[in-house]
């Protein structure tokens, strides 16, 4: 006989209608309604005191229907499982595209080694805070010339400030002692660094020693001595490789949970994709639905019911006699994602005992909403921000395709300068000065132009760079142009590898 998951009758608690929190479910695709109805079966069973609304995807964006967003602007929560991403030009990720459209600026993933599951490189219990969506995961990318394309990298100073903030509030709520910031700001100076700034400074202001570690050797670290690291705060590139890393440590993504945390909603989904080649086929490993779950509790303040469901995965797993394929023990046969359900909204429901419980003492730290940035304020906060008093142009970067001689292409730059106030000062292939230094580098068809301006206190307008580029599109194409200023003195742009000095 086929084991059946406990299942309410509704999808109310008995909890009072004031005491109930509203959470928009999203079933996804692929193995997503199996795992949903595992994360449904232990809310079930620990009568959490929430209410879920059920809601479609548009198939044609991806995207929830209107009324997800109404729910959540008026304070639901989303639980979401996995939806699919087409792969191919043209398609874009709906998971990104929500936490984009829902401003879910921080992404919060624990990575804890599971009772009885081997751990390659020792125990892990650590948490990374991964920025969201900024950094190439903001998807502006060009085709430049026949050979070479870009991706743009953008960072803001406010999102690296609300970043920061977020991690030391997580690290408080979690009583961890660490916070360890992961860049690579030796080589990006200015998109890193000023993630490194912001970190600094929220260090200060909390009095805390502030931990700086490059995001290889943060790798390395993760693997050789994972135990090292408590909180971990970074860009959406390094979270999104290092998570998953850390996942990888603990036992894989399938019992990988997530948080997306914004200004004024949250949502809270698996690691993992939508695995279609075994959908249906109840194969499913729904730990990191469960897991996610458990965090959605903590967020909602129901430490009882998020706490019953974290222990009964923890015995289930000690255990060892069930689990799912992907982690099943050596010579123990694996279960099927409803008999893995079955079995851990069992144990919570025993485990959950609200009246009795003190929900101020629970034995696993609680998530409070003030640890989400649920304050506008923590996205907007300016006082991480520092202005810029004074702005000066003082020239520009013009990107052009080229074919021929390197000397060929400085003379007709140096001629189209000539009549402005502009001059070139060297030309770049791949960020390596070939120009007016000879480099000994295979050269690709996309060079970058620098011209500045020929006095020490001159500025370029527009009109002088319209006019340059005018001149230089005479004699080839340019695809991309970057303005050069100063602020407050200072250059507010790196140098090229190998460049000579202005």
């Amino acid at each position: 006989m086929a084991t059946t998951i406990p299942h309410a009758t509704t999808d109310r608690s008995p909890a009072t209608d004031s005491a109930r929190h509203r959470v928009v479910v999203l079933d996804g695709d692929g193995i997503g309604p199996e795992i949903m109805r595992a994360a449904r079966a232990v809310l079930a069973a620990v009568e959490a005191p929430v209410e879920l609304v059920d809601a479609q995807v548009d198939r044609s964006t991806g995207l929830p229907e209107a009324a997800v967003f109404d729910e959540l602007d008026a304070g639901a929560v989303l639980l979401k499982a996995p939806m699919t991403t087409p792969i191919g030009a043209g398609h874009k990720s709906p998971n990104v595209t929500l936490r984009k459209l829902l401003e879910l600026y921080a992404n919060v993933r624990p990575s804890r080694t599971l009772p009885g599951l081997a751990a390659p490189c020792g125990p892990v219990d650590l948490v990374v805070v991964r920025e969201n969506i900024e950094d190439l995961y903001a998807g502006i990318e060009h085709a430049q010339t026949d050979d070479v394309l870009q991706c743009l990298k953008l960072v803001s100073r406010s999102g690296s400030a609300a970043i920061s903030k977020l991690a030391f509030d997580v690290a408080e709520s979690l009583g961890r002692e660490r916070v360890t910031c992961v860049t690579k700001a030796n080589i990006m100076k200015l998109t890193d660094g000023v993630l490194l700034d912001a970190y600094r400074a929220e260090a200060a202001r909390r009095g805390a020693d502030p931990d700086h570690v490059l995001v290889d050797a943060a790798a390395c670290d993760l693997v050789r001595a994972p135990e090292r690291f408590d909180v971990l705060v970074t860009t959406n590139l390094y979270g999104d490789i290092l998570s998953d890393l850390a996942a990888g440590l603990t036992g894989g993504l399938g019992i990988a949970p997530s948080m997306n945390v914004g200004s004024r909603c949250a949502m809270f989904e698996p690691v993992h994709g939508s695995a279609p080649d075994i959908a249906g086929r109840d194969l499913a490993n729904p730990t990191a639905m469960l897991l996610s779950t458990v965090l959605m509790l903590r967020y909602l303040g129901d430490p009882v019911g998020a706490d019953a469901i974290q222990r009964a995965i923890d015995d289930v797993y000690l255990e060892g006699r069930v689990r799912t394929a992907d982690v099943a023990a050596p010579g123990v046969d694996p279960v099927g994602s409803t008999a893995f359900a079955y079995h851990v909204a069992t144990r919570a429901a025993e485990l959950c005992d609200r009246d009795t419980a003190d929900q101020g003492t629970t034995s696993i730290p609680s998530f409070a909403r003030r640890a989400t940035g649920a304050d506008e304020q923590a996205v907007t906060d300016s006082r991480a921000v520092e202005f810029v008093a004074e702005r000066r142009a003082i020239g520009v970067d013009v990107f052009v395709e080229w074919d021929g001689d390197v000397e060929a292409l400085a003379s007709s730059l140096q001629a189209a300068a000539a009549p402005g106030p502009l001059r070139l000062w060297y030309i770049t292939n791949r960020g390596l000065c070939v120009w007016p230094t000879a480099a000994r580098a295979r050269l690709v068809d996309h060079f970058r132009c620098r011209f500045v301006v020929d006095a020490p206190d001159a500025s370029a307008d527009e009109r002088d760079v319209l006019e340059l580029l005018e001149r230089v599109g005479r004699d080839m194409r340019w695809m991309h142009v970057e303005r050069l200023e100063e602020h407050d003195g200072e250059h507010a742009f790196t140098t090229a590898y190998g460049a000579p000095a202005a």
